[in-house]
């Protein structure tokens, strides 16, 4: 597996480990909007940072959150929405 691979499938398995995601796409990192993310440390093995993105939290249960992660390669930008 490319390394790249081998990285969307670590944050897949991070998130789904967590939760569960959805919506997958690859976006030109210029015409993707990140003012609303905030760049933060990556655990990603392979990645340095990534941007989150966390529109709700709280729920019933007081640890719900979900959002939207942002990952780069290059020029380009893994995203995916989260729900945990």
């Amino acid at each position: 597996m490319s390394d790249t691979l081998s990285i969307i499938a670590a944050i897949c398995a991070e998130l789904n480990g967590n939760g569960f995601c959805s919506a997958p796409r690859v976006v030109e990192r210029k015409n993707f909007d990140l003012s609303e993310f905030t760049e933060q440390e990556s655990d990603i093995p392979g990645l340095t940072t990534e941007f989150v993105n966390q529109v709700g939290g709280g729920g019933m249960t007081g640890d719900e959150f979900h959002g939207t992660m942002a990952y780069p390669f290059g020029e380009m930008l893994f995203v995916i929405d989260y729900h945990c």
